[in-house]
Order: structure tokens, then C-alpha cells, then sequence
């Protein structure tokens, strides 16, 4: 998928409004999850409080590629499938569950033409979805442990499992991004809910804005991309209030008009960016005051996913 036509996916906010169970945060997960505690709870992640200021930019630029499908290719990228729909948080995911990737749930084959036909061997042989926390301590990677670089790895993941075609900076910043993942820093499980997402938003657009300083444009172009599918999972969530769906709409077209004066220059980029965050304040309450009645709410999303 090329980026236009993913930029295009994702301004799509809302086209076709899911039904709760099927928010694109649940879907794919084993018959008899329980769908209410998978969409408020996650398992947390092992990052820690601080960072050195030199990692910390392409920390958050990893986390945010993490939870973007748009560095995927082929099929993977046009079901919204990221490296966070398996890894949770930077961890395993018990539930996930994918008809004809999956045996069990928590399982995968990677050796399958289902989104590449590059490892296809002939078998289905899923494995459990491994916990990449201390991936970046590790000697070996990979299922047969036949990669000693996590750089190498992960670029063969993406680009051997999934089709897809990224720069070395987006495989520097995820390879960052888990080698910030420390065993010591796990807290345990956290609540998920409209705050924490206008978070991961505002944490996609910081990096996006710290990669357009550096001048690296296909890292900056990657993220304005991935902040464009916080405002998505979002939009899922408000999907039963049209005037604040619209009102998302609106901040996507905006976002997309900063993406392309990013494309003429850092400096355009950067002070597009400005222009956009100046309205976030009035954004962020408008959603919260509606909070209420969205499916960020754990009651409406009960009676919701019972329908």
C-alpha cells in the first residue's frame, strides 16, 4: 500500500463506523475474550519513567510506529494489523487470535503467505506470540533465533512477513523503541481510555515534530501517519456522536494539510504542526465533555458490545 493510499485509509475516520466489538483495538481476538476488560485495560508497558534526552526522541518515535499498521505492507497494512495488535504493549497478547494465521489463541505463523509470500514453507505452524521486553539484551531473535541484530530483525519482519518497505530510520526508532523496554521498569496492568489515547496522539505528534527538526522526512511522514490512526481509533470510539465524528474529521483534514506542508520542508512542516496543536486544547475538551456518552465510557461500551 503506498503512503497516499494509506494517508487515504486513514482519513476515513468513521466512513463505516464499527460496532464495539469490532473496534479496530479488538479485532482479532479469540471467540470468548472478554471484550470489555481487553478495550479498558492493556497489559502496561515496561518503559521507563525517564530517558536519556538523546533516546528519548526516537524512543517515542518507535512506540508510535509500533502501534501503526502503516509501516506494513500488502494485507497486513489494509486490515489495520500493527506490531501492537500482537504485542500488547510491547508484550505478548493471549487473546489475539487470526483465522488462518492462528491455531490457538496467542499464536501465530509467521511462516505463511496469508500477508507474505516470502517464508511461506508449505506448513501451518503457529508459535506463541513471544513478550519482546529485554528483546534488545538478547543474543538471538527470530523464532529459529537466526538473527543477532535487532536492527536486522526486525527489518526482515517487516519486510519478509508483512511486505513492507521502510527507511532505516523507522527501523532504528522501533529497534529504540524496544530496547527501551525494560524488565524492571513493568508496572503491571494500566486502564486504557480517552486519556490515554489523546496521549499516545499528542506523544505521535511530539515525535512527529521531533523528526522534522532532524530533517528526517520519511520518519516525520511515517508519524504524521501513525498520530492520523490515534485520531481513527478514536473516531471508532465516538462513532455514536455525529457532530464530535465530524469534528474529528476536521482535525484529520487539518493534520493531513500539516502532513503535506511537511512534505515541502521541515520548516513548513514544523510550523503547520504549531498551527494544528494550537487547537488542541478546545479538542481535547470538547471530546472529554462528551466522554460520557462515547464508547470510551465502560458503561456504553458494555451495552453496546451486547447488542
Amino acid at each position: 500500500m503506498s503512503l497516499l493510499a494509506s494517508l487515504a485509509a486513514a482519513a476515513q475516520l468513521g466512513a463505516t463506523a464499527p460496532a464495539a466489538a469490532d473496534l479496530s483495538e479488538a479485532r482479532w481476538l479469540a471467540p470468548d475474550t472478554d471484550v470489555l476488560a481487553f478495550l479498558t485495560e492493556a497489559p502496561g508497558e515496561c518503559l521507563p519513567a525517564t530517558l536519556r534526552t538523546s533516546a528519548a526522541a526516537q524512543v517515542e518515535a518507535g512506540r508510535a510506529l509500533f502501534r501503526s499498521p502503516l509501516i506494513f505492507g500488502g494485507p497486513a497494512a489494509r486490515y489495520g494489523l500493527s506490531c501492537n495488535a500482537c504485542h500488547r504493549d510491547g508484550r505478548s497478547n493471549p487473546r489475539f487470535f487470526f483465522d488462518g494465521l492462528s491455531g490457538e489463541p496467542g499464536t501465530a505463523d509467521v511462516t505463511t503467505a496469508l500477508f507474505s509470500a516470502s517464508r511461506e514453507d508449505g506448513v501451518f505452524n503457529p508459535r506463541p506470540i513471544p513478550d519482546l521486553v529485554g528483546a534488545g539484551a538478547k543474543k538471538s531473535l527470530g523464532s529459529a533465533g537466526s538473527f543477532h541484530d535487532l536492527e536486522a530483525f526486525i527489518d526482515a519482519a517487516v519486510a519478509e512477513e508483512f511486505q513492507g518497505d521502510v527507511e532505516p530510520s523507522l527501523v532504528a526508532a522501533l529497534a529504540a523503541y524496544l530496547r527501551a523496554l525494560d524488565p524492571a521498569a513493568c508496572t503491571g496492568p494500566r486502564s486504557i481510555g480517552l486519556a490515554t489515547a489523546l496521549a499516545d496522539f499528542r506523544r505521535a505528534l511530539d515525535a512527529a515534530d521531533a523528526a522534522l527538526a532532524r530533517a528526517d522526512h520519511a520518519l516525520a511522514d511515517a508519524l504524521f501517519l501513525a498520530a492520523l490512526q490515534d485520531l481513527q481509533r478514536v473516531a471508532e470510539r465516538y462513532r455514536p456522536l455525529p457532530a464530535l465524528l465530524s469534528r474529528i474529521h476536521a482535525k484529520a483534514a487539518e493534520l493531513t494539510s500539516a502532513r503535506r506542508a511537511a512534505a515541502q520542508s521541515p520548516e513548513a512542516g514544523r510550523a503547520a504542526l504549531r498551527r494544528f496543536r494550537s487547537g488542541l486544547a478546545d479538542f481535547d475538551a470538547a471530546l472529554s465533555a462528551a466522554q460520557a456518552d462515547s464508547l470510551y465510557d465502560r458503561d456504553v461500551l458494555a451495552a453496546s458490545l451486547k447488542r
